[in-house]
């Protein structure tokens, strides 16, 4: 799929959700100008709305009972619920495609649907149903787009936190190459080096999946001296590889200077400071996503900016 199509959807962030944390510090701000915010409700609604949007042109707007609706079936795990949720938002895709109220920006189910038609035309989809294939590929993104991202958006978050002076280089960065009178974008990236840094580096020391997914060996080989029989099931540790000391110089530090988009939207509108000054707790929980054991509770200002 050509990325140019969707590029007018690139994740800079959710508007409306910016707005509603600066409106929270402006009802809730206390007398020292801030309000603490705990960041993995915030930040998984901000990811799950970035994902909407690029899969569906929407986000999240439902009515507390149709959240406990979506909870009740994310909880279940119900495939065929999961299936008429999916194929809701695809007759409506259809519906409006057929109905010529399309406009010149598509999301990622308009573009699978313009792909498979071609595809079915030239009976390239070997037996699969285009609906399936459509529905299949968007719940993959949804599911596996939503936790990952909130999950790294913690890590970044808590590790500036930890580093006030890494925090400040990136804020001048920003000063620098944006200012202060629009909000960042896209076409920003190219010359946000010191924010790329800190991106990578983040997922270097807390990778959002510490195990790979398990991969299946077609042959013998050898890996790294090991010989792994046909059929042998592998899952790399992407955590004890980031951190090989042999590669590494001080592997569990985080300097970005050794080497996303949201992170540096928050960066630029927003002051960022722990309770009491004191460090975040980093340590790890153990799971397939590798979340913080303990809550990201932030003490969060505003910055003259828009």
């Amino acid at each position: 799929m050509p990325c140019s199509a969707l590029a007018h959807m690139a994740p800079t962030g959710d508007k409306r959700q910016e707005e509603e944390l600066y409106e929270l510090w402006i009802n809730k701000r206390s007398d020292s100008n801030t309000v603490l915010v705990e960041m993995k409700d915030w930040f998984g609604d901000l990811s799950l709305n970035m994902v909407l949007r690029m899969l569906s042109g929407g986000r999240d707007s439902s009515s507390k009972e149709e959240r406990m609706r979506c909870h009740k079936l994310a909880m279940k795990k119900t495939a065929k619920d999961l299936d008429h949720l999916l194929e809701s938002w695809l007759q409506q895709h259809k519906l409006k495609r057929s109905s010529e109220q399309a406009d010149g920006n598509q999301d990622f189910m308009d573009v699978m649907l313009s792909m498979l038609d071609d595809m079915a035309t030239n009976e390239d989809l070997k037996g699969f149903d285009a609906d399936t294939i459509n529905k299949a590929t968007c719940l993959t993104i949804l599911a596996g787009g939503t936790d990952t991202v909130t999950v790294s958006l913690i890590w970044a978050l808590s590790l500036l936190l930890n580093k006030p002076q890494v925090l400040k280089t990136a804020r001048e960065e920003l000063d620098s190459h944006v200012g202060r009178e629009r909000q960042v974008e896209e076409r920003d990236m190219k010359n946000l080096a010191y924010l790329n840094a800190i991106v990578k580096e983040t997922l270097r020391l807390y990778p959002a999946g510490p195990l790979t997914a398990p991969h299946e060996s077609t042959e013998d080989c050898l890996v790294g001296g090991y010989h792994i029989p046909a059929g042998t099931r592998l899952l790399a540790n992407l955590w004890k590889i980031h951190r090989d000391p042999s590669i590494w110089s001080d592997p569990d530090e985080f300097r970005p200077e050794d080497f996303s988009r949201l992170i540096r939207t928050l960066i630029q509108g927003f002051e960022f400071a722990t309770m009491s000054d004191e460090p975040v707790d980093m340590t790890e929980s153990i799971g397939l996503t590798n979340l913080k054991s303990t809550p990201l509770e932030v003490l969060v200002g505003s910055t003259p900016v828009i």
